[in-house]
């Protein structure tokens, strides 16, 4: 697949089947250039040394959806709950790029409530959306997404988006288990 020059890009959906061992070594087996999630070693290498031509797609979805609703990013204190490799990490370092004041959350986080109150952006990934309960915000702009749908996106107190479902979990992992053995 790495060869064919009709492919632009590819994903491993994440989590893999046990069976499959380390993730981090199947996402290593396609091509930088076609890396489409930014999950390589080398292109996540490139993303923290401040490199923003290739960049994780929710993460930058997230940073285009401000653009888009002109929401200010430089100055501004920017929360973040959820530390995943995907959304988490890369989004707050894409923040901090833009010169916001990032704090990162996660499930071991005290007084949460009170930080993500302070927040003039307030990202919530996948990985933690359960902690943050409603009512526990005042931000400019919120993104909040779980299991298998983006819950919310709220900019300036209006939605932009609201239960948008993305495909069914049985059907991204059989496609991942038949691009693994092709690339295997």
């Amino acid at each position: 697949i790495n060869k064919d020059k009709s492919i632009y890009g590819m994903m491993i959906q994440l989590p893999l089947p046990e069976e499959f061992g380390d993730p981090q070594h199947h996402i290593d087996l396609i091509f930088p250039e076609q890396d489409a999630d930014c999950l390589t070693t080398h292109n996540l290498g490139k993303l923290f040394l401040g490199d923003m031509s290739l960049t994780p797609c929710t993460a930058k979805g997230i940073i285009d959806l401000l653009d888009m609703e002109e929401i200010p990013i430089k100055g501004k204190h920017a929360v973040v709950v959820g530390r995943s490799d995907i959304v988490g990490k890369p989004v707050a370092h894409m923040l901090l790029e833009r010169d916001a004041t990032v704090t990162v959350c996660h499930s071991k986080t005290e007084n949460l409530a009170e930080i993500t109150r302070m927040a003039d952006i307030l990202i919530v990934d996948t990985q933690g959306y359960s902690f943050v309960s409603p009512g526990s915000f005042d931000a400019n702009f919120v993104y909040a997404s779980h299991a298998d749908c983006i819950e919310s996106v709220i900019c300036n107190g209006k939605f932009v988006m609201r239960n948008r479902v993305v495909p069914n979990e049985a059907q991204i992992l059989k496609e991942a288990k038949e691009t693994l053995k092709k690339l295997l």
